[in-house]
């Protein structure tokens, strides 16, 4: 199986060698590395084209002179692709030798495997090990090992992990919605629709989700970093304080109002195309993004009510519009209930009132999780 590494740059200069040496240390080398930059102003392509010149295979390079972002940057070196499976690289992590070989394995050895996706191990800018791993949601939930001394974080998605089919990428590509850089440019923001979230979907419509259970990446957190999941829970620190959640609750409902509208973009490049099956799923998750925008729009009211009366009123409110239903799963949006009662009934105290629910019920649950 031929492999392309499609790598996206921008201002990589600190980070970029030991990432482009790590790919020519590869056991099984792609066939082909693209380089997408956007609009660096530092030596990013310099360091590129120097390690063309002797890299063990070949490599492209694409120049923008306008910004893209980070996603619209990765859709561009992913067009540019031709191999039969293709690579997400990250212009600051390193790949473990392995890295390409073991999932290029796992990939053959299943037809049906759309998409393989691995741990990664974070670390700082110095290649410091933080002692945590990132594992994927197509693990499910298996338990590490008893001579894991590392904490272990359960995440959606990191596209700097996956290995995707060729037919994945030309659905990604053929469903990509064009407003997602109007709206890059238009709002000056770093985008709101992730190429490896929108990646992970189509995975799921052309075939099955495959997980490799090995470390393969060193995931380099710096003060530069583009995306990085949040660490504070594995670190025993609350992510978010009570002060200010009703602000950031309606941020995220403005965003998922935004993504719903791409989601539904996607959905008809879909229909279009007569991909009826990728359409009906593409419009499926517009419609949850869409009732999970609604779902933080209420949460936010109700973390800005100042009276218990109208606090219990809004969840109320929300319960009876099966706005819980949105979280995913019975447990998860049992959970999110549970918190926001607490909030409602307590208010700024509702850490304690919380803890004291759960003692009462016998139920094991974390009194600061109500600031998740």
């Amino acid at each position: 199986m031929k492999v392309s590494i499609a790598l996206a740059t921008h201002n990589g200069e600190p980070w970029l060698r030991e990432q482009l040496d790590s790919l020519a240390r590869q056991t099984l080398l792609p066939c082909e590395l693209v380089v997408s930059d956007d609009h660096s102003s530092d030596r990013t392509l310099s360091i590129v084209e120097t390690f063309a010149a002797s890299a063990p295979f070949p490599v492209r390079i694409v120049r923008h002179h306008t910004r893209l972002g980070f996603s619209d940057n990765f859709v561009s070196a992913l067009r540019r692709c031709s191999g039969e499976a293709i690579a997400f690289c990250d212009q600051d992590d390193v790949w473990s030798a392995s890295k390409l070989e073991l999932c290029v394995r796992a990939m053959c050895n299943n037809r049906g495997v759309s998409l393989v996706h691995h741990d990664c191990e974070e670390v700082d800018s110095n290649l410091q090990s933080l002692g945590i791993i990132l594992r994927p949601a197509a693990a499910g939930s298996p338990q590490p090992p008893r001579t894991e001394t590392r904490s272990v974080v359960g995440i959606s998605m990191l596209g700097c992990c996956m290995l995707a089919r060729r037919s994945v990428i030309t659905l990604l590509l053929d469903c990509w919605p064009a407003s997602h850089l109007r709206y890059v440019r238009n709002s000056g923001s770093r985008g709101v629709l992730g190429h490896d979230l929108a990646t992970l979907h189509m995975a799921s419509v052309v075939g099955n989700v495959h997980y490799v259970s090995e470390v393969l990446l060193q995931h380099r957190r710096h003060e530069n970093n583009t995306w990085s999941p949040d660490l504070s829970f594995a670190k025993g620190k609350s992510r978010l304080s009570l002060v200010g959640k009703s602000k950031v609750l309606q941020e995220c409902a403005e965003v998922r109002t935004v993504v719903a509208s791409m989601y539904e973009e996607m959905a008809g490049r879909a229909e279009a195309r007569n991909q009826s099956f990728a359409a009906d799923y593409l419009a499926k998750i517009s419609s949850r993004d869409r009732q999970l925008a609604g779902f933080y729009a209420r949460r936010a009211e109700l973390y800005s009510a100042q009276l218990r009366r109208e606090r219990l009123s809004i969840f109320w409110n929300a319960v009876c519009s099966g706005d819980y239903r949105a979280v995913g799963g019975l447990l998860g949006g049992m959970r999110c209930a549970l918190k926001d009662l607490a909030f409602g009934i307590a208010g700024p105290t509702a850490p304690q009132a919380l803890e004291a629910i759960c003692n009462r019920l016998n139920l094991k649950f974390h009194p600061r999780e109500v600031a998740k």
